[in-house]
């Protein structure tokens, strides 16, 4: 529970973490509005010096009913790989609009990053102790086209090292067969 008293590390704690989903919100959201109107800037992985790691500038998206995702968006960069997933068992996936992403393995929208040397991991299925209510916010754009995306803190599994995504992208569907 926070406490009222002015000045407690725990409230301040809770209040920067809020101001942290905030910024890392709007950036993305920013993103996605001036990126309906032009291509989107690409989808940043930064770490904690706010070093960019890598962009993705487009992901192969499907919105299927045949596997265990409703949706699914992969991209690859300079040997990067971003994974955006939303379970179909958990029923979240209702359409093309903003979803919260939160911490843990039960949550309905997982959303991983793989680093070139295939060891390194960081996903929201990592859960940091006392987690804040959210990781950060997605959003897919009108028909699914543009995809973007604050999340502030994906942790490694070692639950020490971690780094922000944000930004747009574009989402490339299959050809629908005739």
């Amino acid at each position: 529970m926070v406490s009222a008293v002015r000045g407690n590390p725990t409230r301040t704690h809770v209040g920067a973490s809020f101001a942290l989903v905030l910024a890392a919100l709007t950036v993305a959201l920013g993103a996605a509005s001036s990126a309906t109107a032009a291509t989107p800037p690409g989808v940043q992985v930064l770490d904690h010096d706010s070093k960019v790691l890598a962009i993705f500038r487009s992901a192969n998206c499907t919105n299927s009913r045949g596997s265990a995702f409703a949706f699914q968006a992969n991209a690859k960069s300079k040997g990067w790989i971003l994974n955006v997933s939303f379970w179909k068992d958990t029923g979240q996936f209702t359409g093309f609009h903003t979803y919260p992403v939160n911490f843990g393995v039960a949550a309905a929208i997982t959303v991983s990053v793989l680093a070139p040397d295939h060891t390194t991991f960081y996903s929201t299925e990592y859960a940091p102790p006392n987690p804040p209510r959210s990781a950060g916010g997605l959003r897919l754009g009108p028909r699914g086209a543009i995809m973007s995306m604050g999340l502030y803190a994906v942790l490694a599994p070692d639950l020490q090292t971690g780094v922000a995504i944000a930004g747009g992208l574009q989402c490339h569907y299959p050809r629908r067969r005739r």
